[in-house]
This record gives C-alpha cells, structure tokens and sequence, in this order.
C-alpha cells in the first residue's frame, strides 16, 4: 500500500526562501490609518505569512484573523494598498532576479481575500465533496489527509473509524492551524474526558462555544451550531458532531478561496478541474481504475439501480476510490498527528467487507429513506448522501447545510466592538466568552475552561513545530 510521506511533498523548513522580506511604511501608514488599533498588528501579521516566521503577539482588542480584516477593509482603500504593492514589487523586481519575489507573495495573499469561495466536505459516512464538486464515498477506515496546503500551515487529517464492516465513519479530525495544533473528537478519545470534542496543543477545552483566539493567528467561533475555525490564510473548517445508532460521528465542511490551487487530498487541489481530482501516482502498486456508470435518478434510485452491469459498474469504482485513489493519502506512524494514531491497519479492517450501494436496500427501505430526505427538505445534488445515511444506519440528513462565514465589510474603526459605556449599559446582556491560546491572557472565563489531559500527545511530538512555519 501508498502511505503519505509528508516529507514527499511538504516545503522544507530547512530550505531559505527565495526572496527576503520587504518594508514599506507608505503601506503600513494606509492600514493604521485604516485602524489604529488593527492596522500595524495587521501589517506585521502579513509579513510573517508571507515570511513563514512566527505570527505577531496579537493587542488584547484585535480579536479577527489576518484574513477577515483583509476582507473587512472598505475597497477604495484595498485598491490603494494594491497600487502600492505593485509599485513595490516593480522596485523589487529592478533590485534583484528570483524565481518568487516578497510582493509577489504579499500580493497572492492579499487578493485571496477578495476571491470567491470553493466549498467542499466530509460528512455522513462519508460522503466526499471536492473543492471542484466531485462527489463520491469513502468507505475506508484509518487515519487520511484529506486536505493540505503544500507548505502544511494549512491542513486538516481525518480519523476514519469502521462503524461495521461495510460502513465507516469520521471518529475524529487533526487540524494544522498555522501552527496551533487541533484535535477533535466523537469517538477514539485519546484521554478520559469524552463529553469534549475540541483539544488545542494538548489542553482540552471545557467551553467549546467561547471564542478561542489561537496564538498563532487562527480563531475559532461558535456560529448556527457549529464550531468556525478561522486560518489567517482564509482557509475555513466549519464542524458538528452528530448522534446516531448510539455512537457520533464528525461532519467536516471546508472551503478555501478559489484563486488557490496549492491544495492536496482527498477532497482535491482546488484547480477549477475536477477532471484531475482522481489523478493517481503512476507508481502505485493497485492501479485499478475510475469505471464511469450512470448517475441519473433512475440508476442511482429507482429499478435500474439493481441491474447487474450498473452494480458492477458502482462496485469497482468505489474499490478504485478506497484502494488505488484512497491509498495514496493513507497516513503512517510518521505522518499522522493524531495523539493515537489508527495506522497499520489489517486489509479486513481498513477497507469494507463489500462496498454497498442503493441497490442492496429493498424498495420499501430505500422508499421511507427518500420520503424522509425530502421531508428534511435536503437539496438534489446531496439526496444520494441523505438517502444513504438514512437507509444503512438510520442518520437523520442534515437540514442546514452551512455556507461560508464571512465578515462584513466596514469602514475605518478604531474602537473595540463593544464600548465600556455600552458594557454598563447593558449588563444583563450575556457577553460571548473569549479564551486566548498561547497568551497567557484569558478573558470572560476561568482558567478552568481548560483542562490537561493525561494524554500522550507531548510524549508522539515532543519537539513538533509547524512544517513550513519555523523560518525566521
């Protein structure tokens, strides 16, 4: 079997960059007179992005990502900052010959924030959706990459855990947040606090809706019954845990800005092709194949899904997506960052006995299945998921699909968002509490909103830093 090697493809932290970093007080003088107090954390945050250093120690009041204020400023302002950038990166280019230059990076980032949104997922049992739409199932067990940028401050690792043996399901998540390490889970937990979901670098969280500040630029809220986690470089992870058949399982929904197409796993690279989203490494032991079968509502869910040539024609494309596909971002001892990692798994336990699709429901099971998915209002293109999920083990569909979380835009604004004369004012109003990770700094809760869990979490990565982010 292909396992992911991370050193295969990540940046290495040991090389120097191609370019050195840059200053331009014209450009910080056009944010912090954009917000004083927002302004220059913003200026020096870019930079280290850009940098791939440490981020900046964040002002008690600047409680939103790099990103979000990029997309919060108003535009005349952001066409100012471009011009200036342009400029820089025009003397830049006169000063020295690279294959990247600073602005040209500084640039990329900047305008990824006014890009449009690529959404993808992994939910149910699971169902897959790419950032180029591409759905199909992924039956495997074990620990996979489902999504990374190359550089790695970007990436979210799934836990696949087997519900029975046709049928697996996300148990739990590991996320990269530009350094601040995540652990989320509905089953496997690695220490004895099972009623918590959310572990950040090692401290479980007691209230898991406060809004987290991460020490390394990342924030994470709570929004319509999900938990938000916020990259400074605009990636977005929206997740709930859902109860069925006395067990929980993870729904993951992801999106990117669709002007980057630095991404890999399972859920794609995010190019606008989905043509390549199946594309497998030649060198791969199992090279089966996609099989191309007939997705009309006829042969997905009504007589014709039972013939022999289009059950044939499903079957081996879901052992192409689990095996030849699926191996390639299978995860080792060495890649996993799970505190208890699933890896090594036994070819029984890893991939399902059969893979199973509607056609082994009889009529009047995949009937109330359908009846209850249109009940639940569920979209065209998410039925077969619903359908599925209901029909084999009985999950209730999603009636919310999440969208996007994305901040206002706003003129200049030098005050916090809420005034102390308004605090006064309102005191019987509930203030969202607000846990800042990595600061020593906790505010509206007590310390006791963590908690250490005698995990092994420090003994597996007892020096991990974040690949790609320890450049100076």
């Amino acid at each position: 079997m292909t396992l992911v090697s991370m050193a295969a493809w990540a940046v290495n932290s040991d090389e120097p960059l191609p370019y050195e970093r840059r200053d331009s007080e014209h450009i910080e003088e056009i944010m912090t007179a954009w917000s004083e107090a927002e302004g220059p954390w913003l200026y020096e945050s870019m930079a280290t992005l850009v940098m791939q250093s440490d981020h900046p120690e964040r002002p008690k009041n600047v409680n939103n990502t790099t990103f979000e204020l990029l997309q919060q400023m108003d535009d005349q302002r952001r066409e100012r900052l471009e011009r200036a950038a342009n400029r820089e990166l025009e003397n830049e280019r006169n000063a020295a010959r690279s294959e990247t230059y600073y602005w040209e990076e500084w640039l990329r980032l900047f305008e990824s924030a006014g890009c449009e949104r690529s959404e993808s997922s992994s939910n149910g049992d699971p169902h897959m959706r790419t950032y180029d739409g591409e759905k199909y199932d992924f039956q495997t067990a074990g620990d996979y990459l489902l999504t990374s940028s190359k550089d790695e401050r970007f990436m979210i690792q799934t836990q696949q855990v087997r519900h029975n043996d046709k049928v697996s399901v996300n148990g739990a998540a590991y996320l990269n947040v530009n350094g601040d390490e995540i652990e989320l889970y509905a089953q496997n937990h690695p220490d004895p606090f099972t009623d918590k979901v959310m572990r950040i670098n090692g401290e479980t969280v007691e209230n898991e809706k406060a809004e987290i500040i991460l020490k390394n630029g990342g924030v994470i809220r709570y929004e319509n019954g999900r938990n938000v986690v916020n990259w400074p470089t605009g990636e977005q992870l929206q997740f709930k845990t859902r109860t069925f058949q006395d067990s929980k399982l993870l729904d993951l929904f992801v999106n990117v800005p669709s002007c980057n197409d630095n991404y890999l796993g399972l859920l794609g690279d995010n190019n606008g092709n989905g043509d390549d989203d199946f594309d497998v490494d030649e060198s791969t032991d199992d090279q089966l194949t996609r099989v191309d079968y007939d997705r009309s509502f006829d042969a997905l869910f009504g007589d014709d899904r039972t013939t022999s040539e289009q059950r044939e024609n499903q079957k081996k494309d879901l052992k192409f997506l689990s095996r030849t596909f699926g191996n390639q971002y299978a995860l080792d001892q060495e890649s996993s960052r799970f505190s208890n990692p699933m890896v090594n798994l036994p070819e029984a336990e890893r991939y399902p006995q059969s893979h199973v699709t509607l056609a082994d429901m009889d009529d009047d099971q995949l009937k109330k299945a359908i009846k209850v998915a249109r009940e639940a209002s569920v979209p065209e293109d998410r039925m077969y998921a619903a359908v599925y999920d209901y029909g084999f083990v009985g999950l209730m569909p999603i009636t919310d699909f999440p969208t996007y979380s994305r901040p206002e835009k706003r003129e200049e604004r030098n005050e916090p968002k809420i005034h102390k004369e308004q605090k006064e004012e309102h005191k019987d109003i509930d203030i969202i509490p607000q846990i800042r990770f990595g600061t020593g700094v906790f505010r509206g809760v007590q310390h006791g909103n963590t908690r250490r869990a005698p995990s092994n979490h420090e003994r597996r990565h007892p020096t991990r830093t974040n690949t790609g982010n320890n450049r100076r």
